[in-house]
């Protein structure tokens, strides 16, 4: 389930998890295409930027032992990117796309707004 927009452009498209943690954010792409080798360069490009600029967000926002990206492709045949972060302090055995007591939260929409700060660098597609 998505929620607020971080960042879109006519390549890509940027949203945070409304109903998970803070730091649950899916990277899409406009074009509908299923799989990574099916990306253009360009969106190849423009994902991998957006894919750094996050990962450095989130571990300036929150603080994070580690941010995990993957392509699962496997209920929607249309590529999407998971990006999230495992908080500090998370306990080994707790699913990493679920609240846990001590996890970090707040504002999902305010959280958004912070990350979009670092979407600024993106080289926008004309």
């Amino acid at each position: 389930m998505t929620g607020p927009v971080i960042h879109s452009d006519t390549l890509i498209e940027i949203t945070h998890r409304a109903d998970g943690p803070l730091g649950y954010v899916f990277i899409e792409t406009k074009r509908h295409v299923a799989s990574l080798d099916q990306l253009t360069e360009e969106e190849a490009r423009v994902i991998g930027q957006a894919r750094s600029r996050l990962a450095r967000g989130l571990r300036t926002e929150i603080g994070v032992e580690h941010v995990h990206a993957f392509v699962a492709g496997l209920g929607i045949p249309h590529f999407h990117e998971h990006l999230f972060a495992r908080h500090l302090g998370t306990p080994h055995d707790h699913l990493w796309w679920q609240q846990w007591e001590g996890g970090v939260r707040g504002d999902v929409a305010e959280f958004a707004a912070r990350l979009r700060t670092y979407m600024d660098e993106i080289d926008r597609p004309a």
